[in-house]
């Protein structure tokens, strides 16, 4: 430190003294990393969403629920087609008041319908994101815990990666770390019911 300030002194360069200071700095942190190689490794997402079984599992949930409402949906859909048939038979026999009147509460009743439908759709679809970010989160702890174990610096997503070699990519411990979480009921499930009142 000495000599480089001889040095600029013997030089007559005069640079303002924070442009000195950061220059130091700069060696200096050049210098200590060059003793300090950090140790990095990768997760593959995609593979975790894929693999892990919590995921799987929000999943056959989600197709459990979506089934369960196109059941729903197709009976109450008879009905109405029923409901319109037989007011179509009835026209006839009918006052035209009387029967605008039955048409338009009908069609009430439609619409009702396919609003209900989407917002039950929508209410499975909500609840399925929801429920993986949930997991997400409590992801975070786990892939910390697999870093700090194996003395890393830093974990970084795969999608966030030009190259890396096979030896630094750990999903393979995150998937089984979620696995076992998942299997002591550790991790969030997808609770939805399409019943109302319930």
């Amino acid at each position: 430190m000495k000599k480089i300030w001889n040095f600029l002194k013997n030089k007559k360069i005069s640079l303002p003294l924070h442009t000195i200071v950061i220059a130091v700095c700069v060696l200096l942190l050049m210098f200590s990393c060059s003793f300090h190689t950090s140790k990095i490794a990768v997760v593959n997402m995609n593979r975790v969403y894929a693999e892990a079984k919590v995921f799987q599992n929000i999943r056959n949930d989600q197709q459990i629920f979506e089934n369960e409402w196109k059941e729903q949906a197709l009976v109450e859909k008879e009905k109405l087609e029923k409901a319109d048939k037989e007011l179509s038979r009835k026209k006839s026999r009918m006052r035209k008041a009387q029967f605008e009147k039955e048409a338009a509460a009908l069609k009430t009743k439609i619409l009702d319908f396919q609003n209900q439908q989407m917002a039950k759709l929508d209410l499975i679809r909500y609840q399925a994101s929801l429920v993986t970010t949930q997991v997400e989160t409590t992801m975070k702890p786990i892939i910390a815990k697999i870093a700090e174990n194996k003395k890393l610096d830093f974990v970084l997503s795969v999608s966030n990666t030009f190259y890396y070699s096979e030896s630094v990519d750990i999903t393979e411990d995150v998937i089984k770390q979620l696995d076992k979480a998942f299997k002591a009921g550790k991790l969030p499930a997808l609770q939805i019911s399409l019943n109302e009142g319930e």
